[in-house]
């Protein structure tokens, strides 16, 4: 009896060990999805770029998680990063905060105060946007202003460099103003050592350029408490441990000038001495990081130059498409009608945050006459340099009055489309042939009636075909002309089936405002700008798709090259245009109307576009024999 009891006591305690077990990981991963997910908190901000090593650990938990681009941030969010990591910071006013390796932040934020940075080590940049900043170490609060750039870096010792590049500081009360600097040890006194604060450019700048040979930046410095046998020295690397070392100088000045190709760089700036006995280890973290896009001169592709954009009633859709560039974040629009581009009729903001390497826009603003346009692009705030805008193309919109149809045209399209709606209900009906529609009683009419409208509508219909099964030679049809008029009935009762192919109006037009137009040349400048070749067209009236040929021309030779499945949108892009190669070519476009199973019920008219690619040949490359080699 106890070995009994003993045996389900066992078993009762496996079971609370195991309930207990899953209880245990219910928890657990209910505290981690909760460290991933903030319900109901308003956000202050975000991770807008971030590299290697970043994390978060929210207030009230004690799980640090990894931060991703565009990882959104709350209340007292502590932030820190590992070695040779970064990450950047945007508050939704607008203050970046650019975070450099081995550093611990915790964020705060207030719509009324602004933000609140309490910094515990490491190195920031911090640019303030429409209101200040209060960034607390220790017991020491320093005030950054609105629309001001300083740097923050702390050093093994404990000591902290604070420098002021751009508008003002002030810390318990003292003013620092664009230039000047403070050096504090751990006790926060102020240390009198040698210290060189940048003024331009500013920590974490990003500068643009439109060449690919990059772009001029002018390093300027001030130099506090210097000796006279104290130089300044400018170190720029490609690493953020400075191995890779790109330009570095020892100058007595306070002011140069380097050329850097586009890319991202890692600068640093410190006093050393003529014996080169340095502050280098409070600089070691004193870097800032600067980055060189290129950002190339938008290429305006439609309309070409010069393009006549014809329409009959309506204003037509302009289709306006040029190349885009990966940094902005957006483009204007422009189109007037000066070439000075004076007050533009059409103004338009395009976003293009998911745009691939061109930018399509349709517009229906713009009225006969000649116009000019051009797309300027718009950067974020935390870009420095010009805007360029691209050239101004021009183009031709014109109105035509519409043709004007010969009534006997009219009424002979009018009894073909009676004829095409009869063959179209004998078709649901299933009778093919022609026997009357009404299979019940098939009177025949009397015999003085007029049938001469069907019989001079015949010549315009396909003669009738006759099956092998009739040996009596077929109706002539001069001789149902000539009187007496034979009746319909004798020809009810031939074994002529109906006619089923309908006439050539009901070939749907040919789309209007293509690209590329007609002797359009692709040159090797676009293909580097971009290699994509996109065409377009108006949307046409009655169509439901489109079918895009493409074919080289090879002398008198044609050969297709491509021929699209039927496409839903009046566009299509070839992603690589090297893919067709270097030649001569015809495309045309063809509007068709498809039925439900995928047929086509009605075709469209064609006429070719001739289109010249005139991008360089590949060379073929020349190897030498080395020979055997042996080894790894």
């Amino acid at each position: 009896m106890t070995r009994k009891k003993s045996y389900f006591a066992d078993i009762f305690v496996i079971i609370i060990c195991v309930l207990g077990f899953f209880l245990c990981i219910f928890l657990f991963q209910r505290d981690l999805n909760a460290a991933y997910l903030r319900h109901g908190k308003q956000e202050v901000g975000a991770v807008t770029f971030r590299y290697n090593t970043a994390q978060r650990r929210f207030v009230d938990r004690l799980i640090w998680d990894r931060l991703r681009n565009g990882s959104p941030l709350y209340n007292g969010d502590t932030i820190r990063t590992a070695d040779m990591s970064e990450a950047t910071v945007t508050f939704v006013d607008g203050v970046i905060i650019d975070i450099y390796s081995n550093t611990l932040i915790q964020i705060f934020y207030n719509e009324n105060s602004g933000g609140r940075i309490q910094f515990s080590g490491g190195g920031i940049n911090v640019n303030t946007g429409t209101s200040d900043t209060v960034i607390s170490s220790g017991d020491k609060d320093l005030t950054v202003r609105a629309g001001s750039a300083v740097r923050l870096a702390s050093d093994a010792n404990k000591s902290m460099n604070i420098a002021v590049s751009e508008g003002t500081s002030s810390l318990e009360g003292e003013t620092i103003s664009a230039g000047s600097g403070l050096f504090l040890s751990e006790a926060g006194e102020i240390l009198s050592v040698p210290q060189a604060v940048a003024i331009s450019p500013h920590g974490g700048a990003r500068i643009l350029t439109q060449t690919e040979e990059g772009a001029l930046i002018d390093f300027t410095w001030n130099k506090i408490n210097y000796s006279p046998n104290t130089l300044s020295r400018l170190e720029i690397a490609r690493d953020r441990n400075f191995n890779r070392i790109y330009f570095s100088e020892n100058s007595s000045e306070s002011r140069l000038g380097i050329v850097l190709p586009p890319g991202t760089w890692y600068w640093r700036l410190y006093p050393v001495t003529t014996a080169q006995v340095s502050t280098r280890a409070a600089a070691q973290m004193a870097y800032s990081r600067l980055v060189v896009a290129h950002n190339p001169i938008p290429v305006l592709i439609s309309p070409p130059e010069n393009q006549e954009i014809v329409y009959n009633s309506s204003s037509p859709s302009v289709r306006f498409i040029w190349t885009t560039s990966p940094e902005a974040a957006s483009y204007n629009l422009e189109a007037a009608d000066n070439p000075s581009m004076q007050n533009p009729v059409l103004n338009l903001s395009v976003n293009s945050a998911a745009a691939g390497r061109q930018l399509s826009v349709l517009s229906s603003a713009l009225k006969e006459g000649t116009w000019y346009w051009r797309v300027t692009p718009v950067y974020s705030r935390d870009f420095e340099g010009s805007s360029v805008p691209s050239a101004v193309h021009s183009f031709i919109v014109k109105q035509e009055s519409a043709p004007v149809v010969p009534a006997h045209e009219v009424e002979s399209k009018t009894l073909q489309k009676e004829v095409a709606l009869r063959i179209s209900k004998r078709r649901e009906t299933g009778n093919l042939r022609n026997e009357p529609d009404d299979t019940t009683t098939a009177e025949p009419p009397p015999l003085d009636t007029d049938i001469t409208p069907e019989i001079a509508a015949t010549p315009a219909i396909r003669p009738p075909v006759i099956t092998p099964e009739v040996t009596e030679p077929p109706v002539v049809i001069p001789e149902i002309v000539t009187p007496p008029v034979t009746p319909p009935v004798v020809v009810q009762d031939t074994d002529t089936p109906e006619i089923t192919e309908l006439p050539d109006y009901t070939l749907l037009p040919v789309p209007q405002n293509i690209y590329p137009a007609d002797l359009h040349t692709v040159t090797a400048e676009q293909i580097r700008a971009s290699r994509d070749l996109s065409f377009s067209w108006n949307e046409v009236q009655g169509a439901n798709g489109y079918v895009l040929t493409v074919s080289r021309k090879n002398g008198n030779e044609l050969t297709t090259v491509m021929t699209t499945q039927v496409l839903s949108k009046a566009s299509y892009t070839i992603e690589d245009i090297r893919l067709l190669g270097r030649g001569s070519f015809l495309w045309h476009v063809e509007a068709v109307n498809v039925m439900e199973d995928g047929s086509v019920e009605h075709h469209g008219q064609l006429v070719e576009n001739r289109l010249i690619i005139d991008i360089p040949e590949p060379r073929q490359i020349r190897t030498v024999d080395l020979g055997t080699l042996y080894g790894n």
